[in-house]
């Protein structure tokens, strides 16, 4: 008899699309996911610095007040903090050490460690995309 059973709730991103804003028109913002939120007064504090803080309606509408209708997302994939930079008490803040290229990084998730990032990361694309504003990755090879 199994004793653990794995399940993946489903996603619909069926209504989901990309907003097809002309490129003359097209207002691109680089953002830190965990920067961008992480002191909004507007955000709840439990949402500061994740997916779901970037897509709450305070942050949607400071983006809309900018006249921004793309955003370039600085790394949001699965990245480690280096050896070094803990033992100086640091850490990898902008991410550009990933370790799973397009897995969404959990620190981002306002779940926290619990592996529900995916999911927020999704909601997330969906809700900016239903307000007008494409998402796109930065992605540095290595």
């Amino acid at each position: 008899m199994p004793n653990y059973a794995v399940t993946h709730p489903v996603f619909d991103g069926s209504s989901d699309r990309y907003p097809r804003t002309p490129w003359h028109e097209t207002i691109i913002y680089e953002v830190h996911v965990k920067g961008f939120t992480q002191r909004h007064p507007e955000v709840p504090e439990n949402q500061r610095g994740t997916y779901a803080g970037l897509a709450h309606p305070a942050a949607i509408k400071h983006l809309k007040t900018l006249g921004i209708t793309a955003l370039e997302l600085l790394p949001v994939h699965q990245f480690i903090h280096d050896s070094l930079l803990l033992q100086r008490g640091l850490r990898n803040y902008w991410g550009y050490n990933s370790i799973s290229y397009l897995a969404a990084h959990n620190e981002y998730s306002s779940g926290g460690q619990t592996g529900q990032q995916v999911q927020e990361f999704k909601q997330m694309v969906k809700t900016l995309h239903a307000e007008g504003i494409g998402v796109n990755l930065t992605v540095l090879p290595k």
